[in-house]
């Protein structure tokens, strides 16, 4: 009797290896959530990069629905079907966020106080334990409040000086961080039982779609082909700061608690800052250092402490 050897397929060989990457991390939903908010803030440095060569709206749509696409064949998800349930909540999440980041990348193209504008959008995270209170009531222990109220100060030495001032375009940032918080919260409340990886297939890939549809209409192609740098940039923001980012986060946001959730998440704009420093020479100045301390100091509490329920 001889002895048959099975060969796997490339798409085989890849769904192993991302399912053993997820399989690896912890299933603690702040560490989840901490490495999302890792992969978060290093796409801002791949997407800086990438933008060099490619339309802002064509960037965030083929990014978004590539990365949806990849999910879906890589994981190896059940039938579309089982979504039937919940699709429409999906939808109209995806269509939250589809204009959050319309309105992000309109009012980046247009502003000129960036630090007003990293500011306002990294409170987006802070406002999704607010706009769960709002739209469904969810409970917020006091401690979990406090927590929110300090960081938002560590934001603001993160980002915010002397000169700052708010203009036109921070009004399209403060709507967009809204959008981004409610499309947080429709995914937490209205797909429960769905996995974090269906959930993130489908919001994604619609999410894509609908600001793919809005590229059309106002941007023009390329006229050259994107550099070899260029496409790189952009595949890291697709599979490490998108498709894996995702994943950990709406798997982290199953796990525990929505302020815990958005406190986690406000580590972005510090990675991202970091990064900033390590690869691109960006100076942190000493008021932003302490912005980085009051903001680990903030987190690091909230994420200790023991969870009431709901909050």
């Amino acid at each position: 009797m001889c002895d048959r050897v099975e060969t796997m397929s490339p798409h085989q060989s890849i769904r192993g290896a991302l399912s053993a990457v997820i399989g690896r991390v912890p299933a603690s939903g702040e560490v989840q959530l901490l490495l999302a908010s890792i992969l978060a803030g290093s796409g801002w440095l791949f997407s800086v990069n990438a933008l060099n060569g490619l339309p802002p709206l064509s960037f965030i749509g083929s990014r978004f629905m590539l990365a949806g696409l990849m999910i879906y064949l890589v994981m190896g998800l059940p039938s579309l079907r089982a979504l039937r349930s919940v699709w429409k909540n999906l939808l109209l999440s995806s269509v939250a966020m589809a204009a959050a980041m319309t309105l992000w990348i309109v009012g980046l193209k247009h502003t000129s106080h960036i630090g007003v504008a990293a500011f306002i959008t990294a409170t987006g995270n802070l406002m999704v334990p607010l706009a769960g209170v709002a739209m469904f009531r969810w409970r917020l222990a006091r401690r979990s409040l406090i927590s929110l109220a300090v960081s938002g100060c560590g934001l603001a030495l993160l980002f915010l000086n002397a000169d700052a001032s708010f203009a036109a375009p921070d009004v399209l940032f403060l709507i967009s961080a809204v959008l981004w918080a409610v499309s947080l919260v429709l995914v937490r409340e209205k797909t429960r039982g769905v996995s974090a990886a269906a959930t993130s297939a489908v919001q994604l890939f619609c999410t894509g779609g609908i600001v793919s549809i809005g590229a059309a209409f106002l941007e023009d192609l390329p006229t050259a082909i994107p550099t070899a740098s260029t496409l790189g940039w952009f595949l890291a923001s697709v599979v490490l700061s998108t498709c894996l980012r995702f994943v950990l986060q709406f798997q982290g946001q199953s796990r525990t608690v929505p302020a815990k959730a958005g406190m986690m998440m406000i580590f972005e704009p510090v990675w991202a800052m970091v990064f900033a420093f390590l690869f691109v020479g960006t100076p942190l100045s000493p008021v932003q250092a302490v912005g980085c301390a009051i903001i680990f100091a903030a987190v690091a509490r909230e994420a200790l402490a023991k969870s009431a329920p709901g909050g």
